[in-house]
């Protein structure tokens, strides 16, 4: 008798877990999304979430000294917004493949998601919401999960958050992380997380972290487009005036297309390695210091190392081929959205006592996003954009020109003639700027 019930619970564990999730999917599917009112990131967002970094930068911090970081409602969403912003890039052109919004009430946390699911009969939507309270402890605590109509009360969750827990534990990352979050508090106006200073595990933090950016594959992919790059820039050194991006573009893409050839190879891949290779030295970072290297890299350096000094210009400006080539990454790599709000974010700051809003530079940043979207939005748009820089005429294909375009408008001028970013006068000079970019070879049919 005992060997058939225990035979029986066996079978219905086993059941319960092949099923379970066919289940808590089928409730969860919807024609409708529980997320409504997503909204693409605005510069707006950008400032915020760059004030909250520069506020509670832990450098500001002594090794276990304690920091406070206090998250409206607002904040929170910004934070997601931007996160989201990178899984939602391959789907730049669509809707969000995931939306995301929180709420804040009755010192409780809200965490809703909708993702958008391929065309099918059963529902257009995935809803999931997770809700968080504080625990005597002071830490979060799971009060409910709802899989779409079905709610899951947080005490049957419990076991799995805890034994969830146990697990990441054995990870010293993972145990430093909870160790430094010394307290969580919630209220209907803000999240406060109260943290102790922890320079070793910021440290491992950011190497797990580099580590995640790229997978080997593609950190061998950058490495070639790193040593073209280096190859074109020796070649284009020798002259006296600075080269137009046309130069460095054409070769390059020229090499991407010829790779693309092989057999198994992704034309977007390809484009996403150049474009971040173009981004990175346009930027004067060291990819070093973000891909890391392996021995038999630093062994090659160090008997070769040349420092890469990409001397290139668009509009006979080295702060406009800036402009491009770092909105094309950012577009490729985040998607339109978030490349298209930081453009408008950097302009809006430089008016604010810096070098003044211009709507040059913002014919840059957009063009560079319309060509960062074209490189990744599929393997077809990636290798026509291949060819296409493979045999450009000039710097008119891709660059829209940028005569009479105001430039150096402090914010007092700027409030003046175009209001704000919402105002139709500013909306005018959209409109110009997306007629010049339209007037592009590159961009005509697309």
């Amino acid at each position: 008798m005992i060997f058939k019930f225990i035979k029986f619970t066996l079978k219905f564990i086993l059941f319960s877990v092949i099923v379970l999730p066919f289940v808590l999917l089928g409730f969860s599917m919807s024609d409708t999304a529980l997320v409504t009112s997503h909204s693409v990131p605005e510069h707006q967002d950008i400032a915020r979430v760059q004030q909250i970094l520069k506020q509670h930068d832990p450098r500001h911090l002594k090794q276990g000294q304690t920091g406070h970081l206090m998250l409206s409602e607002q904040d929170i969403n910004a934070l997601l917004t931007g996160s989201l912003s990178f899984l939602n890039s391959s789907q730049s052109q669509q809707a969000p493949k995931i939306l995301a919004n929180s709420l804040l009430s009755n010192k409780q946390l809200s965490i809703n998601l909708s993702i958008r699911l391929p065309d099918n009969p059963l529902g257009h939507y995935i809803n999931l919401s997770l809700g968080l309270k504080t625990s005597a402890q002071d830490k979060l605590q799971i009060d409910k999960v709802n899989f779409g109509t079905l709610t899951i009360p947080g005490y049957l969750i419990q076991p799995v958050w805890n034994f969830s827990n146990q697990y990441f534990y054995q990870f010293s990352e993972y145990q430093q992380l909870v160790n430094a979050l010394q307290k969580v508090e919630l209220s209907p106006q803000q999240l406060s997380l109260t943290y102790t200073a922890d320079w070793e595990a910021v440290k491992q933090l950011k190497q797990r972290g580099q580590s995640l950016l790229f997978s080997e594959s593609e950190k061998k992919t950058i490495r070639l487009y790193q040593q073209k790059l280096s190859q074109l820039s020796r070649q284009v050194s020798y002259q006296k005036s600075q080269p137009s991006l046309s130069k460095i573009l054409q070769p390059l893409f020229q090499f991407a297309l010829t790779r693309s050839a092989d057999a198994g190879v992704s034309a977007v891949a390809e484009n996403k390695a150049l474009l971040f290779v173009l981004a990175m030295h346009a930027a004067g970072k060291n990819i070093d210091s973000i891909i890391g290297e392996t021995f038999e890299q630093q062994n090659y350096q160090q008997k070769s190392r040349s420092k890469i000094k990409l001397k290139a210009t668009l509009r006979m400006r080295r702060d406009l081929m800036q402009h491009f080539s770092i909105s094309a990454f950012l577009s490729s790599a985040a998607g339109d959205a978030l490349a298209h709000a930081t453009g408008i974010f950097k302009e809006v700051s430089d008016s604010q006592g810096g070098s003044g809003f211009s709507f040059a530079d913002l014919a840059a940043d957009q063009a560079g996003v319309k060509f960062g979207t074209m490189a990744v939005t599929s393997e077809s748009s990636a290798r026509s954009l291949q060819k296409a820089m493979s045999r450009i005429t000039g710097e008119d294909d891709y660059m829209p020109r940028i005569n009479n375009l105001p430039e150096g408008l402090q914010a007092g001028r700027f409030k003046r003639q175009y209001g704000t970013t919402k105002d139709s006068r500013y909306k005018q000079m959209q409109k110009e700027l997306d007629k010049r970019i339209r007037l592009c070879r590159l961009y005509k049919d697309n």
